[in-house]
Parts: structure tokens; C-alpha cells; sequence
């Protein structure tokens, strides 16, 4: 349908517990990040100026419970069956720039809001194409994703989703600490300019539930690594059952 071909525009709907909010680019995504949008209603109350700026119940508190929102296999969980419920959800999905995916001689890049299929798949391409030795990280990925969930939450899940929920006891972030895969976080600058810093994912998750990111940070992408000659990964999980099963011990 043409209705689907036309270009994707920013969006607000808001009701009187929860505000969805949809930007299309990754600076509005990071201007949201830094400061609600002006109009932005929370919990039923309009964010005006002069609240963004000298408010602080209203500004900063939307701001701290903003919750970003991709494949919403973590969220939906939480909502679910621990009665969690963010006052302002801000959707990834529609932002060009997180999920891109290109390689280059340094390995993989992968957008944060990239799929965990579509990351199984690229890892299936390269292992094909390329020599081994330059492969054995992907082929240690790809061994521990098919044990991810199940088939229609890898479908939606995301690989930056994953990373940022910290999960202690995660099926990714082990062999993406064995692959020694590189995370890049953006921000906006004093100038309102995008800039970005990168961390090992080893140095990413400080503790469960926990990352070092700041308050006005997103991941917006990953680079995983070529092996080199010599290098060696391997990934073990252990579960009661083989799919769809929390795992009881994951290692990389």
C-alpha cells in the first residue's frame, strides 16, 4: 500500500498513565535523551518551557523514567509479571542510524536495534564466505543464539536491547565479552553535536542490572571483531531445557 511507502514522521500519543513517543532520527532521539520535547505530555501533564528549565519534578524525573523501547522483549516481561510501567516510553524503532549493519576489515557492525536474527544471519554469511580462523567469534555467537529464547523473540530482540538490559545471567553478552566486542555510545555535546565514545562490552555492564551509561547516553552500535590466527572462542550455557530457558550458567 502506498500508505506504507510514505516516509516515517515523528510521533506523540499520549494517554493518562503512559506517553509513547516515536523520533526518526538518532539527534531527535538524543535531544529526547538530554530533554523532553517541548508539548510532550507525561501522565497526562503537558511539559511546558519553563518547566524544562526550571521544573524539577516534572523535567527531570520524565526524563530518568523514560524508557526506551525496541524489540520489547525485556519491557513486556517487566510489565507483565513484575508490574513495571514507565510514565514515558520512547520507541527505537523508526531511527535509520541504529539499525544499520556493514562489515569492514575490522569485523561487524552492527546496529544496536539490529535483531538477533538478522545478526544470526550476517554471522552465517561471513562464516561461509571467509576463512575460519577469522570466524571462530561468530560461529561461538551464532552456537549460543539458537539457545536465545525462542524463535519469535529472537525475531524482534535486539542486540543493543540485550546489552543495556544486563542481565546477569544474559546468553550473549558472555561471547561477546570472549569476542571482545567494542560498544559505541552517543551523546549530544554542549553544541547540541552528536559525539560518541566506545567501551569493551567487559567494561559495559558494571553489575546486573546495571551499565555505565549516563542518563543522556544511548548504544548505538557494536563492532564484533574478526579473530585472529591462534584465537579461540568458545561459548557453554547450561539450562534446564535446551530452548525458550533461563539459563542457569552462561560462559564465554
Amino acid at each position: 500500500p502506498e500508505e506504507l511507502k510514505a516516509p516515517v514522521k515523528p510521533l506523540v500519543i499520549s494517554g493518562d498513565v503512559v506517553t509513547w513517543y516515536r523520533p526518526t532520527t538518532l539527534h531527535s532521539l538524543l535531544k529526547m535523551r538530554a530533554q523532553p520535547p517541548r508539548g510532550l505530555s507525561v501522565a497526562g501533564k503537558k511539559i511546558e518551557d519553563s518547566e524544562m528549565v526550571a521544573g524539577k519534578t516534572c523535567c527531570i524525573e520524565s526524563r530518568e523514567e523514560a524508557q526506551l523501547v525496541s524489540g520489547h522483549t525485556d519491557i513486556g516481561y517487566k510489565r507483565l509479571y513484575k508490574q513495571t510501567l514507565a510514565r514515558l516510553m520512547v520507541s527505537l524503532h523508526d531511527v535509520p542510524e541504529l539499525k544499520r549493519m556493514q562489515q569492514d576489515e575490522a569485523g561487524l557492525w552492527v546496529g544496536a536495534a539490529a535483531t538477533v536474527t538478522a545478526i544470526e544471519d550476517a554471522c552465517k554469511e561471513m562464516i561461509e564466505k571467509m576463512p575460519i580462523e577469522r570466524t571462530r567469534g561468530f560461529a561461538a555467537l551464532l552456537n549460543q543464539s539458537r539457545w536465545f529464547a525462542n524463535k519469535l523473540v529472537r525475531n524482534i530482540g535486539t542486540l543493543g536491547g540485550t546489552l543495556c538490559a544486563a542481565d546477569n545471567l544474559s546468553d550473549l553478552i558472555p561471547p561477546l565479552m570472549a569476542m571482545n566486542a567494542q560498544i559505541f555510545v552517543a551523546s549530544l555535546n554542549e553544541a547540541g553535536e552528536i559525539q560518541e565514545r566506545s567501551v569493551s562490552v567487559r567494561d559495559f555492564v558494571v553489575t546486573a542490572r546495571k551499565t555505565i551509561l549516563s542518563h543522556n547516553e544511548i548504544v548505538t552500535k557494536v563492532l564484533l571483531p574478526f579473530s585472529e590466527p591462534g584465537q579461540y572462542v568458545q561459548t557453554y550455557k547450561v539450562a534446564k531445557r535446551r530452548e525458550d530457558c533461563q539459563a542457569s550458567l552462561n560462559a564465554g
